[in-house]
């Protein structure tokens, strides 16, 4: 039997490693065969672009954190528009809700986070959503919204129990 085993969820990025070089060849060489990296901000956007041209093995997706500058969602958009043809953006992503720090800016969450899952489905794309202390508004979202949910996706950081979705 052959594993292929997938590593759906990283952030490999220079600002947090020294030689990616060294890492990918660590990465291949403990058995995993694909990565997705995730962008979470305008310049990671860029960035990760850049690295899935280099390694063969690292795919990514595309958006906008909901803890990051929720200003840029316009650029990102934009940048998701015009990359969606290329086979190694396979998602929208990290995409999400998140309250933990505060939530002085909750409504621009949601709306940052329809415009993202509207184009996914535009895209046929699946999506990876990041929350953390915001399930009620999330799934009341995702049930308002369900008509964009064709393509399928995974919730990332969910903290929450089994009894949210009653």
């Amino acid at each position: 039997m052959v594993f292929m085993l997938t590593d759906t969820h990283c952030h490999i990025y220079k600002e947090y490693y020294d030689d990616i070089n060294i890492l990918m060849d660590k990465i291949k060489d403990s058995g995993i065969n694909r990565i997705i990296n995730n962008a979470c901000n305008y310049a990671s956007c860029l960035e990760v672009l850049d690295l899935v041209k280099k390694y063969e093995n690292m795919y990514c997706v595309l958006g906008l954190h909901p803890e990051e500058n929720l200003e840029d969602i316009d650029r990102v958009l934009t940048l998701l528009e015009k990359n969606f043809d290329n086979n190694k953006v396979i998602g929208v992503g990290e995409i999400g809700l998140d309250y933990h720090y505060g939530i002085d800016n909750k409504q621009l969450q949601k709306e940052v986070l329809i415009d993202q899952i509207k184009l996914a489905d535009q895209l046929q794309l699946p999506i990876i959503i990041h929350v953390r202390d915001a399930i009620g508004d999330l799934i009341e979202l995702l049930k308002s919204n369900q008509q964009y949910l064709n393509n399928g996706g995974i919730i990332h950081c969910f903290n929450e129990s089994i009894e949210s979705y009653k």
